[in-house]
């Protein structure tokens, strides 16, 4: 997933994608949102987000 997140404002993640420190570094500093499209945080590297 993270050769597809290049430079963006926002992702939707699908099901079994993981949300981790090299998605949000491939997405770029404009990243301001990201919406998950499951239930749960399963898919969500609980620390990677923090400091960003």
């Amino acid at each position: 997933m993270a050769r597809v997140a290049k430079e963006c404002e926002g992702l939707l993640v699908l099901g079994s994608d993981r949300v981790d420190a090299a998605l949000l570094d491939a997405a770029g500093p404009d990243l301001r949102v990201v919406a998950l499209a499951s239930m749960g945080y399963d898919g969500v590297d609980g620390t990677a987000p923090t400091w960003r």
